[in-house]
């Protein structure tokens, strides 16, 4: 794989066990019924009910009748089912319902009081992201765009008892020089021209996979095109490689078994292999505002490259001349980086085709979330979200603009889904922004 470790080399990892609890906000989804034709009075299998600060159903169908769904819920995991409430999706339209700490209990199900064509009956559950903006401590010393990194590094794991590091004093790479880190943390200097350039050759990133525009962060994978937040002053770090091969930002790298860090703008993203659905199943993890140059795995350390030259911590490791510093820690240190966040959106002055859907802009594992629309003429645009990431879109809203007005929306405290794309029934210009805070 592109850039992977030379060999596998994990390692133990020994926590207080109630540091389990604070590693990221729990997510759950899962489905009852999945596009699938149910009968008059059919019960759904039960659906866990419990233990998620945020808890909502997205349903749908396609008949050409509205359906009434019947909501019953085990309060208590005896098997003894009551009535919650009742849900009526009209042909054409979906429901997306939050419940509410009293709409509570151990297992729900749901009865369909017709028969249904293409019935999807999806969950999305979350906790309460208690992070701020603010980073943890421990990331301190590591550049930002604002304040340039003294050394930049290109890291790989060669071996299971060595790093191999390229380091230069700036990002042209003009001044190449090859290290080596051990099982000691030591970070020694090699004298070795061929291995510096096999690992500047190895993990050099593919060209045009991402770009910015005034809207957002697109992402390429497999011809389909998705986007993400974006945030200011990091355009040049989404630049195509310097003739040196040195690169810039590491924006992508494998660093647990199938699962690769995105890096861009700012923002950490858990990135699925592709036989998991690759980018389709993107998660925000962090919204950190450095300029990291590299990272990668080795000995079951995440490690990052860009330190400034002064800042002592027990995560730095500098080498004896100085002329190299990576900051160590574990995969999971992420979630003690700012939470997710940022501005962006499928359209911003976009030239609109008539009931042509935009691009698909990440809605996941944010927490606030509002949006903001505009049209230069008189237009109806509706928001789909797509719930599982398999381009299950259902409707969720649509706004009657007048032309060059702006209308705001705020999202219900605990919606979720995992994309959603815009469609305007007219040619248009139009701007559709949202932000996550």
């Amino acid at each position: 794989k592109h850039a992977a470790a030379m060999q596998s080399n994990s390692n133990l990892w020994f926590i207080d066990p109630s540091r389990l609890d604070q590693l990221g906000p729990a997510i759950g989804r899962g489905s009852v019924w999945l596009r699938e034709d149910t009968q008059t009075n059919q019960i759904s299998d039960p659906y866990l009910f419990s233990g998620y600060d945020y808890r909502q159903l997205h349903l749908s169908h396609t008949s050409d009748q509205s359906v009434r769904f019947t909501l019953e819920v085990d309060r208590h995991g005896n098997d003894r089912w009551e009535p919650l409430c009742t849900l009526t999706v009209k042909p054409g339209e979906a429901v997306s319902h939050v419940f509410s700490s009293e709409e509570s209990g151990a297992w729900i199900r749901l009865i369909s009081s017709a028969a249904a064509r293409g019935a999807t009956a999806n969950f999305q559950y979350r906790n309460r992201d208690q992070r701020d903006s603010q980073n943890d401590g421990s990331f301190a010393g590591i550049a930002t765009p604002t304040a340039p990194a003294a050394s930049y590094a290109l890291m790989r794991s060669v071996a299971y008892d060595k790093l191999g590091i390229v380091a230069a004093a700036d990002p042209s790479g003009d001044d190449l020089a090859y290290y080596e880190m051990n099982q000691a943390m030591e970070i020694i200097p090699v004298e070795n021209p061929e291995a510096a350039k096999r690992i500047v050759a190895a993990v050099a990133q593919p060209a045009g996979a991402i770009s910015v525009d005034d809207a957002s962060v697109i992402v390429a994978e497999g011809g389909r095109r998705y986007r993400i937040p974006k945030r200011e002053g990091y355009e040049r770090f989404v630049e195509l490689p310097p003739p040196s091969g040195f690169g810039v930002a590491r924006v992508c790298r494998e660093v647990a078994t199938e699962r690769d860090l995105l890096n861009v703008h700012g923002s950490f993203y858990e990135l699925p292999a592709r036989n998991a659905q690759g980018l389709a199943k993107l998660r925000p993890i962090a919204t950190h505002g450095l300029a990291i140059h590299d990272f990668c795995s080795h000995n079951g350390l995440l490690l990052f490259s860009g330190i400034d030259g002064e800042t002592r911590s027990e995560h730095i490791f500098r080498s004896s001349d100085g002329r190299v510093a990576v900051w160590a820690g574990v995969v999971d240190d992420l979630w003690e980086l700012g939470k997710p966040r940022g501005v962006g959106g499928p359209w911003k002055d976009t030239a609109v085709e008539r009931d042509q859907p935009s691009d698909p802009y990440l809605m996941t594992a944010y927490d606030e979330k509002r949006v903001a629309l505009q049209s230069t003429v008189d237009a109806a645009i509706r928001l789909e979200v797509d719930v599982d990431g398999t381009d299950m879109w259902l409707p969720y809203q649509t706004f009657s603009l007048q032309a060059n007005e702006s209308i705001e929306h705020e999202f219900p405290t605990g919606f979720s889904a995992y994309w959603v794309r815009a469609v305007s029934d007219t040619d248009t210009i139009a701007t559709v922004t949202f932000t996550y805070e």
